[in-house]
């Protein structure tokens, strides 16, 4: 079975998944690694940002999330963050992004399970996903 790699290199875009959708499974992007980032938004009710690369992440955060020069965020204050429960803010970084790192097999079922856990508090939270779409396979 093992992982199936996409070399096609087409650009990047943006998928947002709709209520009523799922993230079924997800093939790796060319020249990524086996790991599925997912950042949680604090100050934003169920927002939540996945992609396989995270510089690709902090680069839609500070594009179209930060409103202000100080919440700008950089891709090796990401990293730093990755898996991060400890210190002073908790593994928050800048006090508002939670980042997951997942192996890629898991990543459609971890998703999906975030999201699902995310409702008890609110609405099912909103999946930004960040990369070659040909590589995210959603279902109804």
């Amino acid at each position: 079975m093992g992982i199936h790699i996409n070399m096609k290199r087409p650009t990047s875009s943006v998928m947002k998944l709709a209520h009523g959708t799922k993230l079924a499974r997800v093939e790796r992007e060319w020249n990524a690694r086996d790991r599925v980032y997912i950042v949680h938004d604090r100050s934003t009710e169920g927002c939540m940002l996945v992609s396989q690369r995270l510089p690709k992440i902090a680069e839609y955060i500070n594009a179209h999330l930060s409103t202000h020069a100080c919440e700008r965020v950089s891709a090796a204050g990401m990293y730093e963050a990755v898996n991060r429960t400890d210190g002073a803010n908790c593994g928050w970084h800048k006090l508002r992004w939670r980042v997951v790192s997942v192996p890629l097999k898991d990543a459609a079922a971890e998703i999906e399970s975030r999201r699902q856990a995310c409702r008890a508090h609110a609405l099912l939270p909103s999946v930004t996903v960040l990369g070659q779409s040909d590589c995210w396979a959603v279902c109804a």
